[in-house]
């Protein structure tokens, strides 16, 4: 999911920049574009002031996916916004309300949307919003 290499040359008429091999010397060869689109993996070590993650379609989130997901979601400098499946959402919805249970002793009242955790102002808004 977030090492395969990216098949697109545009989108929406922007033309992406992309790693498209590496040189005799181990370094990255890029298309030229204005608009760059890489992998989670290649992506590691860098940062951007806004990332889009899309495509993002899983059913559990175990261990070696949630490492994956950290990594995504902190190479956003400002904003981050994620195009992912319903059941991408209730499983990242499920694994936010299990960790923050874990975190935070529930209080009366405040549940966590699909879970029934303490969850303090959790609205049923998709994960994708609340990160």
């Amino acid at each position: 999911m977030f090492d395969q290499d990216i098949p697109y040359d545009d989108m929406h008429g922007l033309p992406l920049r992309r790693f498209n091999g590496s040189d005799a010397r181990g370094q990255a060869q890029m298309t030229e574009g204005t608009l760059l689109a890489e992998t989670v993996h290649r992506f590691k070590g860098q940062a951007a002031p806004v990332v889009v993650l899309t495509e993002m379609d899983f059913d559990v989130v175990d261990d070696r996916l949630r490492r994956s997901l950290f990594v995504a979601f902190t190479r956003a400098q400002w904003r981050l916004e994620c195009v992912m499946s319903r059941r991408a959402d209730k499983a990242l919805r499920g694994r936010l309300c299990d960790a923050w249970a874990d975190l935070h002793k529930p209080r009366p009242g405040a549940v966590c949307a699909d879970q029934g955790h303490g969850l303090p102002g959790l609205d049923p808004t998709p994960a994708a919003a609340i990160l």
